[in-house]
């Protein structure tokens, strides 16, 4: 599966990296985790509703979430942050 990044996810990224490198690390580990097996248990991967009903979620922590659409080619990821920011 194609991972393609857009820009707001590009910078709440570089924010974690530079406040947080060992969060950066798990980022990346369920990264991977979601590239070889979207439905890996640990990722709690859902389909969103209302307004974001095109949209998916998975998670980094227990507080760090990860958005994302479908694209025919593969997935955008379009957010990233703590639970209350990116909802």
């Amino acid at each position: 599966m194609k991972i393609f990044l857009a820009q707001a996810y590009i910078s709440s990224l570089k924010k974690i990296a530079k406040h947080n490198p060992q969060l950066l690390l798990k980022i990346k580990s369920k990264t991977k985790l979601f590239k070889e097996n979207p439905n890996t248990p640990g990722l709690k991967l859902h389909k969103l509703t209302g307004a974001r009903h095109n949209q998916w979620s998975f998670s980094v922590t227990d507080d760090i979430r990860i958005l994302f659409i479908y694209e025919n080619d593969g997935v955008v990821f379009i957010k990233i942050g703590k639970h209350e920011e990116v909802y």
